[in-house]
């Protein structure tokens, strides 16, 4: 139940009344990979990096397997700034589900922090691989490529990413 009210809860954006119920549903079962997932989402979202990623741990130590999980500790590693941990994490991530795109563009975000915008890029096409329609990851590889003087292609990509819905393509990065 305290599962449940906590992702109700984060949805109305009462992100520290999910963390709450988060926490309470881990203490009441403390194998719930789920809810340690959550309780580490709801945390990060509050900028509570240090224990969102103390949580995405604790998913991982009872699923070592759980790639959303993966996923999630390298957006909080990538949020506070430790980009190649955060790499690590999405590689994990598509190492588990080499289908999901999203860990593909959160690791191409993470080396374009790096500046490395050629990793950058090929994570972004690797995205777009699975997911046709991925317009951010259109978008992201336009500045990547942007940033390698692929001006040409770059374009193509921020028309692309504006055909599919995104206003600002030339913003992502």
């Amino acid at each position: 139940a305290y599962h449940d009210r906590g992702t109700v809860k984060i949805g109305t954006g009462d992100l520290a009344g999910a963390e709450s119920d988060f926490q309470k549903a881990t203490e009441l079962n403390t194998k719930l990979d789920f809810a340690y997932n959550n309780l580490g989402s709801a945390r990060r979202k509050l900028k509570k990096y240090k224990t969102a990623i103390e949580a995405y741990n604790m998913a991982l130590k009872i699923n070592p397997e759980y790639y959303k999980a993966y996923n999630n500790r390298g957006l909080a590693k990538h949020q506070s700034k430790d980009y190649k941990g955060a790499i690590k994490d999405f590689e994990k991530a598509v190492n588990f589900k080499n289908t999901y795109a999203q860990a593909y563009n959160n690791m191409g975000v993470s080396y374009f922090q790096l500046k490395n915008y050629k990793k950058a890029a090929e994570s972004y096409t690797a995205a777009i691989k699975i997911n046709k329609e991925y317009a951010a990851a259109y978008a992201n590889r336009g500045s990547a490529r942007e940033m390698r003087r692929d001006f040409s292609g770059s374009k193509k990509d921020w028309e692309k990413a504006i055909q599919l819905g995104i206003k600002n393509p030339e913003l992502y990065k």
